[in-house]
């Protein structure tokens, strides 16, 4: 049991990493840790329908807290101010990772709705701007600088983001200066690339978490990703060979009658175009061949 471990009251249900040092613990009593975001309390209780069973307390390797799970939903001193947080996570250092403002357990007997219904709107300053919505939680640098913002379900923000505003749904990630790295488009939207304008929407994306999205900003704010349903691009060769690549349309793998579709992801690195449909990856030059955007309709398209 590593040193911290054995200060603590009513330690129980102790998992370990393959060294023999405490991986996670539950707790049965009381305890108060100082953070760097105050002292908090650890669960040490349990029953409600809607919470998790996990550790109260998580460690790295090395001993370091890595997770705490709270006993009750505490306002924490964060980077960005004074937010309320059921779960928090940190580094090695001890600087704040993440939180997030809830942690309950979605299940027959508690409903996202039911979850939804106990979170409040925050505030979230930000450099370009505020903006105030229900969030799933944030992430830091180690430094403190804001990381992401992922929002909790059906909440849309509108983002300042390099001097244009866009419509963001699932969250956003910033660079450590505080400008925009990347963000889920909360509608189509025409943006500027190397190969000419394109429309930017993911009909995909998963709101697990928003560290990564599919449109992707460098340090100068030009854009070096992004994902496509409405346009297939045809790329021609110095020979004068022509490849076309459009998203597809796939039957859903759970329904009979409903289809999904497989959009393309599009990255830019120096003189390279990667081109991603499906499973399957291109890479052509930039200077060595010519691209030509073709509006795409995957209602129209037929198996």
């Amino acid at each position: 049991m590593n040193q911290f471990v054995s200060t603590l009251s009513g330690v129980h249900s102790i998992q370990r990493y393959q060294s023999g040092t405490v991986k996670s613990c539950m707790l049965s009593e009381e305890n108060k840790i100082s953070t760097c975001c105050g002292d908090l309390v650890p669960r040490f209780t349990g029953g409600e329908a809607r919470q998790k069973f996990t550790g109260a307390l998580t460690f790295y390797e090395s001993g370091e807290i890595k997770r705490i799970s709270l006993e009750n939903q505490t306002i924490i001193a964060t980077p960005l101010g004074l937010y309320p947080a059921e779960l928090l996570t940190f580094y090695k250092s001890g600087a704040l990772y993440r939180f997030f403002p809830l942690n309950g357990k979605l299940s027959g007997y508690w409903t996202e709705q039911d979850e939804s219904a106990l979170l409040v709107p925050l505030e979230i300053k930000l450099s370009s701007g505020s903006f105030t919505a229900k969030i799933i939680g944030c992430s830091f640098y180690e430094n403190g600088s804001l990381r992401s913002v992922t929002l909790w379900p059906g909440q849309q923000i509108t983002l300042k983001a390099w001097n244009i505003e866009y419509s963001v749904r699932i969250g956003f990630s910033l660079y450590e200066n505080g400008q925009v790295k990347s963000l889920e488009p909360g509608k189509p939207v025409l943006v500027k690339t190397p190969i000419g304008e394109m429309i930017a929407y993911d009909d995909s994306a998963l709101g697990i978490h928003a560290d990564t999205n599919s449109l992707c900003f460098d340090d100068q704010g030009d854009i070096i990703a992004l994902t496509t349903s409405s346009h297939q691009v045809r790329i021609t060769n110095l020979e004068g060979e022509s490849l076309l690549i459009a998203p597809l349309k796939m039957p859903h793998p759970l329904t009979d009658d409903q289809f999904i579709t497989l959009p393309v992801k599009v990255i830019f690195t120096k003189d390279l175009v990667s081109l991603f449909s499906g499973t399957c990856e291109q890479q052509f030059s930039l200077s060595e061949s010519r691209f030509e955007l073709l509006p795409h309709s995957i209602e129209n398209e037929k198996l």
